[in-house]
Order: C-alpha cells, then sequence, then structure tokens
C-alpha cells in the first residue's frame, strides 16, 4: 500500500533517511498525526531490516493498550499487513513477531511500577518509540539510549522516536528551547507538527480549538510550550506573563530572601523585592580562596548585598535548612535580626494549609493572579523563575491545600526549584511586614 504522507510528516522521514539525527521528536500540539507516524516508520522498519528488535513506548500500560497499540494495529491494516500470515502476536506480552524475524515489543515506561527501569535494562534493541514522550521521566529516555543500536546487523539505522505535547519539564530543555534558540545538537532533532499542518483532518477538527478553554487551545491547538498543563499548575502561565513590567514601582522597601544551596545540583539564589516588584534574582559569586566555611563565606554576601541595596538586615529571610541555618546564626551572631524560613513549619492558616510552604506559595499564585504582584522583565535569570513556578502543581484534599512536595518538582526538571524558593521567601517577608495585604485565598475548583 502507497502511504501518503503529511507535508511534516514527510520532512520528518525525509531527515530520518539521512541518518544525521538520532533523537527525533515530533509533535507539540494535537492531531498532528505523529503516533501514526510512528506506527508507519516502525512497522517498515520492521518489514526492511529483518532479525530487528523494535521497542515500542509509553508511560503507562492502560494508555499503551488503549491508544499507541490500537493505531498501530489501524495502521498495520491499512498497510496490508495481517495477523497470522505477515506476524503473530504474543497475546500475553503483545509483542508482534514477523515472518523476517523482527519483533515489535510494547512496554510501559512507568517510573511507579518500575522505578530503575529494570526491564528495558534488559531489552537489546535497534530502534525505540516513546508516545507522548512528555509524560515520562527522563531517565527512562536516558536508559533507552543505552538500549538502541543493540541489535543492527541488518544495516538499520539506531534511533528514538518521539512524540510529545507542549509540557514543562526535560523534553522542552532538550529539544523545544534549543531548538527556538537555533541550537539544537546535530544528534537531536525537533519538528513541530500540530492540527493545520494535517491536511487528512476535517475542518470541523480543527474549529473546536476555538471553543476550547485559552490554556487547551494554546497548548494544544498552538503548540505554546509556555502554557504547560494548567488543570494543576499554581502559577498559571497567562498570569505570569501579565505581572511582568518594564518599570518597577519602586518604594523604598525592601525584602531579600535567601535560598541556600544545601545539595550538590543546589544553588544558593538571593531575590530582592522592592514594594511589590521582583527586581533583582542573582547567584552569589562567593570566593573561595580563604579557609572560611562556605556558610560564612555566604554570610558575608548577604551582609555586602544588603548594604549596596540598601536592605535592612531584619528584612533579609533566609532559609536555614542544612547549610542555610549556618549563614543564618553567623549573621546572628554578628548582631543581624535576619529571620529565617522553615518551609515544613505549620501554616499561619493551619486549617486551610499543610505547611508554611504550602500557605506561601499558594497566596503568591494568588497575590500574582489578582495582579498585585509584579516581577520586573529585567531580572536576571527569568527562565529559570517561570520554569520553576510553572512546575508547582496543587494537591487539593478534602481539608488542605498542599503544594506538590519540592522533591516531585525536582524530579520533574531535573533541578532544585531555587529561583523560585528565594522569591516565595522574600514576598513572605513582604507580606508579613504589610506590604502586601492579601485577599482571603480562594479555594481551587474541585474537579470530579
Amino acid at each position: 500500500m502507497k502511504v501518503e504522507f503529511t507535508p511534516k510528516q514527510r520532512t520528518l522521514v525525509e531527515a530520518l533517511q539521512t541518518r544525521t539525527y538520532r533523537y527525533f521528536l515530533f509533535g507539540g500540539g494535537a492531531g498532528g498525526g505523529k503516533t501514526v507516524l510512528g506506527a508507519l516508520i516502525m512497522l517498515n522498519y520492521a518489514l526492511l531490516y529483518g532479525g530487528s528488535n523494535v521497542g515500542v513506548f509509553r508511560r503507562e500500560m492502560p494508555a499503551l493498550k488503549d491508544t499507541t497499540y490500537r493505531t498501530f494495529c489501524e495502521v498495520a491494516e491499512q498497510m496490508g499487513l495481517r495477523e497470522g500470515v505477515h506476524f503473530r502476536i504474543h497475546r500475553k506480552d503483545m509483542n508482534w513477531e514477523f515472518n523476517n524475524g523482527s519483533t515489535i515489543f510494547f512496554n510501559d515506561l512507568s517510573d511507579k511500577v518500575d522505578p530503575d527501569f529494570n526491564r528495558v535494562k534488559g531489552l537489546e534493541l535497534s530502534c525505540g518509540f516513546i508516545d507522548e514522550a512528555n509524560e515520562v521521566v527522563e531517565a527512562a529516555f536516558q536508559i533507552l539510549r543505552t538500549r538502541i543500536g543493540r541489535k543492527n546487523q541488518h544495516g538499520g539505522h539506531a534511533f528514538i522516536y518521539m512524540t510529545c505535547n507542549p509540557d514543562q519539564n526535560w523534553v522542552k530543555t532538550l529539544f523545544y528551547d534549543p531548538w527556538k534558540r537555533e541550537e539544537l545538537e546535530p544528534e537531536f532533532y525537533y519538528l513541530q507538527s500540530l492540527a493545520r499542518d494535517n491536511p487528512h483532518l476535517p475542518d470541523s477538527y480543527i474549529e473546536q480549538f476555538n471553543t476550547m478553554p485559552d490554556a487547551y487551545r494554546e497548548r494544544f491547538g498552538n503548540g505554546n510550550w509556555d502554557y504547560g498543563n494548567e488543570d494543576t499548575t499554581l502559577f498559571k502561565m497567562r498570569y505570569l506573563l501579565n505581572c511582568l513590567v518594564e518599570t518597577p514601582n519602586l518604594t523604598g522597601q525592601r525584602r531579600m530572601g535567601v535560598d541556600v544551596a544545601r545539595e550538590g545540583d543546589d544553588e544558593t539564589v538571593i531575590s530582592l523585592i522592592d514594594g511589590n516588584t521582583l527586581v533583582d534574582l542573582m547567584l552569589p559569586k562567593i570566593s573561595k580562596n580563604t579557609n572560611d566555611p562556605i556558610g560564612v563565606l555566604t554570610a558575608n554576601f548577604v551582609e555586602e548585598y544588603a548594604a549596596k541595596h540598601n536592605v535592612s538586615m531584619s528584612e533579609v529571610q533566609i532559609d536555614t535548612v542544612g547549610v542555610g541555618a549556618t549563614v543564618f546564626d553567623v549573621l546572628r551572631s554578628r548582631g543581624h535580626a535576619v529571620r529565617q524560613f522553615k518551609s515544613g513549619y505549620s501554616a499561619p492558616d493551619p486549617l486551610t494549609y499543610g505547611n508554611l510552604r504550602d500557605q506561601a506559595y499558594y497566596e503568591l499564585s494568588q497575590a500574582i493572579e489578582l495582579g498585585e504582584f509584579k516581577i520586573w522583565n529585567g531580572i536576571r535569570r527569568w527562565e529559570s523563575l517561570r520554569q520553576d513556578l510553572v512546575n508547582h502543581s496543587l494537591i487539593v484534599t478534602d481539608k488542605l491545600i498542599r503544594v506538590e512536595p519540592k522533591a516531585m518538582v525536582k524530579k520533574r526538571t531535573k533541578r532544585s526549584p531555587d529561583d523560585s524558593d528565594a522569591l516565595v521567601m522574600a514576598w513572605w517577608r513582604s507580606k508579613k511586614q504589610g506590604v502586601y495585604v492579601p485577599k482571603r485565598p480562594r479555594l481551587p475548583r474541585m474537579m470530579f
């Protein structure tokens, strides 16, 4: 059967045929024909290169069975391939074995069921396909990279083809952001494909996006990566963009937040708020030419920065977990009335929030949403702050408002949300001093 590719699908196939690239990401929206193309590529590969092992993955097995696997069945039928004639299916594990010795393996990439991905580590693959790569953790992709090219004796190219929807995680960091800056490494290839790029779709499919909520339309219809998954996102991108100002309204009422590095992949970040506006976010340059402990050196920098920006030391709030406790103690020993912030402490409103961190993050999100807190668009580290904020999600129980634990954010972004933590601490200090008086927080709408 002759396959009719869409123009975007053909562009990706031509890039694949050059063998220049090894990791392909296709999609960035709904309706672009990304899973169908994956099925076509993998089925043709299995037929062309006998004895190959092709791996097909999705994060959860139920979704794999209901979507990806069904697409493979439909595409195989359209290609004229029949079970029992061209291939046979092992019902227990769903694997397809072709007459030429090739096999297509269907597996999940669940970090919950198999956190170390031991099942993947045992595979000897020629190539792989991850459907909806934005749903899996980066570790799954990195491990799969080590498994392809292990059974390519018949000349097939070793590669991973992936589909995606816009999301605020490793897929954006590894593919989309470098692609947008025109800095994508040669091994990596990204091609955006949206519903309007697919001539096989009826007009009614594309028109339906006009009736969808803004976040859904922007994310799935227009391929806007800045929206992320806004169903549970605490800091929604549209409000973050609205809170940016070109000229901050300076009042001289200044507060500082200091998030002190405590682990190898953490960074010390200092935030500076003037009135109701974030005006600086920076990484201290701490000289290690002396024998002084890092806590003392950090305390020295905090003193210097506060003096330079006319911030009273009593308006400096420090994360006192880990090394931060040393910084706090050093400054206190010098007579400075610095304040401490312990995220796990009880919330001032314990009937609404689980702990201090939950209340501080949630009420900051409300201040931004209501237009009562601003961010100067000239700050350093805006991009890393934006990523930190949009990757915080709500966990709504029947009793308390909880913000997703820091460890979960870290797992998704592969770094600690130090920028947003520093901002939250400075803002919380401003709030308690009366610079910002919040309205009663509104409970999120429950989803049933």
